[in-house]
């Protein structure tokens, strides 16, 4: 589980080799550490010792051994959700979730999501008021590998004019369909919209 402090739009940021280079060292360094706790006891071992520590760049990472199989599951928290959005723009961390899979120069499109499955693997991602949360479920053998896509996401993003316009609509048709035709969605906006409480999960 990985807990970072930047929100995925905050995370775009332009790149050099430089820091494409660090990406690839962070994320090789963190599989080697993660597959070493995954193997360090017999499967059936029944470890609950947890792994913390922060790297230089502020990003808190959590190992919590879990050796019922030889998969691993990595987690990617930011600490921005619903309550982040700014006024008169909810729905921008959710926005911004979606936008994480909307491809890379070298991973175009949806081919994280293809990559990950042709890999045997399975991820997804989720917007709650307090967090943006994304994973994968892979063999442990491949972590550095999708290690190696969030890294390339987080950084080079396509966040072009075309690529965000066609998110955005899909968002709102998306976000309008199930805000009108579910009941609890229906409950929960109007309570958005008539709440006068100063508080910020009260939402814009």
């Amino acid at each position: 589980m990985i807990c970072g402090s930047e929100s995925p739009c905050r995370g775009k940021t332009a790149t050099s080799g430089k820091a494409g280079r660090r990406s690839a060292n962070i994320a090789a360094w963190l599989a080697a550490l993660l597959i070493a706790a995954a193997t360090d006891s017999p499967v059936g071992a029944q470890d609950t010792k947890v792994f913390q520590f922060a790297l230089q760049n502020g990003l808190s990472v959590l190992v919590v051994p879990d050796h019922r199989a030889p998969i691993v599951t990595q987690m990617l928290w930011y600490r921005v959700g619903a309550t982040d959005d700014p006024p008169g723009y909810s729905g921008l961390a959710h926005f911004f979730e979606h936008m994480m899979f909307r491809g890379t120069a070298s991973m175009p499109g949806d081919q994280f999501a293809r990559t990950v499955a042709r890999n045997g693997g399975d991820d997804d991602a989720f917007t709650t008021q307090d967090y943006t949360a994304f994973y994968e479920q892979i063999a442990k053998d491949r972590l550095r590998f999708v290690m190696g896509l969030d890294a390339d996401r987080m950084i080079n993003l396509d966040l072009s004019e075309s690529n965000v316009r066609t998110n955005a609509m899909s968002c709102w048709k998306s976000g309008a369909r199930v805000s009108t035709t579910t009941p609890r969605h229906c409950c929960a906006n109007r309570w958005r919209r008539h709440c006068r409480y100063p508080i910020p999960t009260a939402g814009p």
